[in-house]
């Protein structure tokens, strides 16, 4: 395999743990939208319903899927497999999902607005892949494809003085579309490369397996946003799943 032009990246789960400002984020959000809701700020402070909420987040895209979570976990419904978690997506409703996403950012830049740095506080950087971007920051283009907004994406990586790494048009945000395939694409087309030519590392097996059928090699990011249920589903397809030892390898060369 020869070196790639360019390295696209996920950023929750790659490059920072955000399951606690997601949660925060999405609790609030689901409390907004429906103040009745049994959900509180202790949902945080209960090991059982935390596992639960980490272990749905694998199975999600984008923010109204955090409420999804939510709801499930409010119901008593946890879907174990993706068919089962996107069946209860549906039955949740295209209204409850739009009113979810709109929602969650108004919160979230409400809660940069009014603190900016204790917003960046609840995101844990992972430093050993920071590092490594570091050091590799120059051997070929960094892209991020991810679900995050670009301006939150960039307050973290100024906090972090890594702003350098990503220049004006290479984070491809949210507002791209609702599925990685659609970053993905517009990569291809900006940098004028094929599929062979790009790498792409993601916390989530779904969003790999697009990129397979795209033509694209991806890496399962094995410290992010994922379980073992994961791993064993990215090596059942022949992705590979990097820890902190190995992913440089995986990427770079």
């Amino acid at each position: 395999m020869k070196r790639p032009a360019l390295v696209a990246l996920d950023f929750d789960g790659v490059l920072v743990d955000s399951r606690r400002e997601v949660l925060q984020t999405a609790i609030s959000s689901r409390r907004e939208l429906f103040p009745k809701s049994p959900i509180s700020q202790s949902f945080m402070d209960d090991p059982d319903r935390l596992r639960a909420f980490e272990n749905l987040m694998p199975l999600g895209n984008r923010a109204e899927d955090f409420g999804v979570s939510l709801v499930a976990i409010e119901q008593g419904k946890i879907p174990e497999t993706q068919e089962e978690y996107n069946d209860f997506r549906r039955e949740l409703g295209e209204d409850f999902l739009e009113s979810f996403h709109v929602t969650f950012y108004e919160t979230r830049s409400r809660s940069q607005r009014e603190d900016l740095h204790a917003w960046i506080a609840l995101h844990l950087p992972f430093r050993e892949m920071l590092d490594i971007l570091s050091r590799r920051g120059r051997d070929c283009a960094l892209v991020l494809a991810t679900s995050k907004d670009e301006a939150s994406a960039r307050h973290l990586l100024q906090s972090w003085n890594l702003g350098w790494l990503f220049p004006k048009g290479h984070i491809y945000d949210k507002e791209i579309g609702v599925r990685k395939s659609a970053h993905l694409e517009a990569i291809l087309h900006d940098f004028r490369l094929g599929p062979s030519e790009i790498r792409f590392i993601d916390d989530k097996v779904n969003h790999l397996l697009t990129a397979a059928e795209m033509g694209i090699g991806g890496v399962l990011a094995g410290w992010g946003h994922n379980t073992l249920r994961e791993h064993v589903l990215a090596r059942e397809h022949g992705i590979p799943v990097a820890d902190f030892e190995t992913v440089e390898k995986l990427l770079f060369l």
